[in-house]
């Protein structure tokens, strides 16, 4: 299906569902409609007015608008045909979906109450259902109607002060599957358990008295033995230090350890190989305890970034080389090559997009820079790194997890179309490094994409054969879709592909079972 066949189906599909979900008394709009319902009362804080004001010039602020309940079972046809090997799986995707409450809205995309997404794929099309994280914060700002603290970007007047991270967990950024259950995560606390068949939350997850409530961050990675590694940033303490976590494949507690760092910088997600963790330390770093997480760090460039490599073996750091100042979100796959460390992933020259957050989209700053695909060299030996850029945006980079650990030559994410989109990735792509093979599907200029998931081909007998699976938002239709690819004809369209009545608030990660 080619670009203008997939626009003409997807008109089609929204089109033809929204009439007959109206006739069965199912309002798209009451189901995804803004928080702010009281969007004409004089009552908007400023802020909140402003977003409003510019909602009606630039349809693409629809994806931040956010919704208000939790979302009832609705059944959407395919247009073309999902591969037989996907039937009966799920997609899952989590993100920030309460934006507003009484007068107030946030101003950060890191802000929102996450809400957890299911698509069920079935042979005739897929069922989506959306549900609310009942977070210990979502509770209690539901019953008052209003926001109750600052968000992790967002100040507002007159609120409380949290009386610990987990007591202000959004929940909002990704999700992790343990025994028949999903892990909703936020950077900053201990997660929640989510039930997967029927969305309800099931409290907090628990590893001992000692971490409860210590941060969690939203980017654990498996290892080849089905074990799983994650950390948590506790330089708020005062001191710069991470928790090192190490669990069983069923989400227990193997072991955990301190690990001390030369300074406190923002840390989001980290490197995986055969032998080691690898941690970018940026010269984005804590400057001032603040109740609002991203007032807290201050780019300081001058400090330089540092490569921070701890050996899964001893959980002890065995080095740690400078490295040029930079701002990392996400890696990709990386391996060990002889005495050399490759890594894959998005650079970025500074860390202006943490700092913006929608200030772009309403027109108070600049255009965010789009990060580029990338591969950070390490020379163990000699204890020196060097970072091969390319011109290639790309973001949320994903892998052949078949070949997790070892030399890969693709990794794909989203990207921009060739019509240069000016806020917003619009296209899902694969980009080979090593020949600079770049290949795409541009959505348009109307759509905002979201992270492409990659499923291996049953039998599959090479790296990237297999399918991609992404979520997106037609702006200008108010509608959501979910695009499914095969992975080695990106640039060919969707294989198959449906469209809601409605349109979702843009999303952070998800996961395919």
């Amino acid at each position: 299906m080619d670009r203008r066949q997939f626009l003409n189906a997807a008109l089609s599909s929204t089109l033809a569902s929204t009439v007959a979900s109206t006739a069965m008394g199912f309002s798209p709009s009451s189901v995804a409609s803004s928080v702010l319902s009281n969007k004409g009362q004089r009552s908007l804080s400023p802020y909140a007015k402003k977003f409003n004001d510019k909602l009606s010039e630039h349809s693409r602020l629809r994806c931040y608008e956010g919704i208000k309940n939790d979302i009832p079972a609705h059944f959407q046809p395919w247009h073309g045909k999902l591969p037989e090997q996907l039937v009966g799986h799920d997609l899952y995707r989590n993100g920030p979906a309460l934006r507003a409450r009484g007068n107030e809205r946030y101003q950060h995309f890191f802000d929102g109450d996450g809400m957890v997404n299911h698509f069920g794929l079935s042979q005739q099309g897929m069922t989506h259902k959306g549900k609310f994280v009942r977070t210990q914060k979502f509770m209690e700002e539901h019953a008052a109607n209003q926001f109750l603290y600052s968000g992790t970007g967002t100040r507002f007047e007159n609120v409380a002060l949290p009386t610990s991270a987990q007591s202000v967990s959004q929940a909002n950024t990704a999700l992790l599957p343990i025994q028949g259950e999903l892990w909703a995560m936020w950077e900053a606390a201990s997660p929640y358990r989510v039930d997967r068949s029927s969305l309800d939350t099931l409290g907090q997850v628990k590893f001992n008295d000692a971490l409860d409530g210590v941060p969690f961050s939203a980017h654990p990675h498996h290892d080849k033995d089905g074990s799983i590694w994650n950390f948590g940033n506790i330089s708020y303490s005062g001191k710069p230090t991470m928790v090192l976590y190490h669990l069983h494949a069923n989400g227990a507690l193997r072991e955990f350890k301190l690990i001390e760092l030369s300074q406190s910088s923002y840390i989001h997600d980290f490197a995986i190989t055969d032998k080691y963790l690898v941690f970018y330390l940026s010269p984005l770093v804590l400057d001032r305890l603040s109740d609002v997480y991203v007032e807290s760090f201050k780019w300081q460039s001058y400090l330089g970034g540092e490569l921070l490599v701890i050996d899964k073996n001893t959980l002890t750091a065995s080095h740690r080389i400078p490295f040029e100042p930079g701002f990392i979100f996400h890696f990709g796959n990386s391996w060990q090559q002889g005495n050399n460390l490759v890594l894959n992933t998005c650079w970025y020259d500074d860390a202006y997009v943490y700092h913006t957050g929608m200030a772009d989209l309403i027109g108070e700053k600049q255009s965010n820079k789009k990060a580029n695909a990338s591969q950070i060299i390490i020379d163990l030996t000699a204890q020196r790194a060097k970072l091969v850029r390319t011109s290639r945006d790309m973001e949320f980079p994903m892998f052949d997890t078949r070949y997790a650990q070892q030399k890969s030559e693709w990794q794909t994410g989203v990207t921009t179309g060739s019509q240069g989109a000016r806020s917003q990735f619009n296209a899902v792509g694969r980009y080979n490094q090593d020949k600079d093979i770049f290949e795409r599907f541009d959505f348009g200029l109307d759509v905002m994409v979201e992270e492409p998931l990659f499923v291996a081909k049953d039998n599959a007998t090479r790296e990237g054969q297999g399918y991609l699976i992404n979520s997106y938002i037609n702006f200008v239709k108010g509608s959501t879709g979910v695009a499914v690819f095969d992975a080695e004809r990106i640039p060919d369209g969707p294989i198959a592909s449906a469209n809601l009545p409605y349109h979702l608030p843009l999303g952070l990660h998800g996961t395919f079972i």
